[in-house]
This record gives structure tokens, sequence and C-alpha cells, in this order.
């Protein structure tokens, strides 16, 4: 008795189960472009932290700060601060506003990161409590708000409303408290 037929069938089923297996699908290497390895190199991220070599802000580097921000706070429309963070200093032509709503323009004219933070507090802007390289604060430090890591050679807005008292503007990135990022404001 033979029984080919069935064997041939149950064969060829195999074989053409086989090739859809090892052959399934479109053949992908001739539809897919060849990707050639491009000569520019990513964009390099603004460092964060100051170097090992960081020392305070001198003089020269508060004063520098303050001569740009009153070049432009000149061209700054009425309720716009200018705000102007270099290593390691803040710069402000204004020190003080009327009470309510506050723009505050921070240019880092920088190499490395910075950010801004309003500080409501009754000491003076140099003298925030620093735990772990930042500035304390919460509580009797209010925080009325923040931008956070702006690049160097970026500009960002912060609008704020502010009652009468004594402000902090401080830069606060471990570390950049510390070696001056921070300038007084005082709302009227």
């Amino acid at each position: 008795m033979q029984r080919w037929p069935g064997h041939l069938t149950i064969l060829g089923v195999l074989a053409a189960a086989a090739l859809v297996a090892g052959c399934g699908g479109s053949d992908d290497t001739a539809a897919s472009p060849t990707r050639t390895p491009t000569a520019t190199p990513p964009p390099a991220a603004t460092p964060i932290a100051p170097p090992a070599t960081a020392t305070p802000a001198s003089g020269d580097a508060v004063e520098a700060a303050n001569t740009r921000a009153e070049e432009l706070q000149a061209q700054a429309p009425d309720g716009v601060v200018i705000v102007v963070g270099i290593e390691w200093a803040f710069g402000t032509a204004l020190a003080s506003a009327s009470a309510g709503e506050v723009t505050f323009e921070m240019l880092n004219e920088g190499a490395v990161v910075h950010d801004l933070w309003v500080v409501r507090t009754d000491l003076a802007y140099d003298q925030l409590p620093v735990e772990g390289g930042v500035a304390v604060t919460g509580g009797a430090h209010e925080v009325i708000d923040k931008v956070l890591e702006t690049d160097a050679g970026t500009t960002v807005s912060l609008t704020v409303v502010l009652e009468p008292g004594n402000y902090a503007l401080i830069c606060n990135i471990p570390a950049h408290y510390q070696l001056g990022m921070r300038a007084p404001f005082t709302i009227e």
C-alpha cells in the first residue's frame, strides 16, 4: 500500500512553510536606505557645575554684570527688570520696583547653566543659609517662583506678582549662590 500522494502533500506543505519562514516578508535590505555616519557632532550640553577651580565673584565680575544689565535695561519695556547672569555674578540695573506684577528677564551670558529664583526673605540677599551647596529656601525664605537650568546664551522671562518686602534674586544651582550669583531686590 503506497501512500505517496498524502506524504507528498505533507512534504509540500512543510517545504512551503519553511520557505515562508525563511524568506517571509519583504526584502528589507533592498528597501532600507544606507546610513552614513555624519561628520556633525551632537550639540554640546552646557555644563551645570562650576569648575573645581571656581572662586567667588570678584568686584570686577559684579561690575561687569551690572554694567551689562544697565545697557540692556535702557532698552527694556516698562515693568521688565533685566538680570544678567555670568560666572559668578548676577547684575541688575534696577534694585527695586513697585508692588504688583514684575517681569524678570534673565540673560545667561555665562558659559554654564544658570537659573533664577525669586526668594522673599528678611535676611540680606547674601546671608541665606546654605546646605549641600544650595541656599535653603522655604519657611522664612519663601520661593515666589523660579526658572531652572537656563543654558548659556539664552534668555528667560519670569513674571511674578510681588508684595512689598525684601527679596533675593539667586542662582541656586549647587555652589552658584555661594560663588556670588545673587542680587538684592526690594518691592515698595
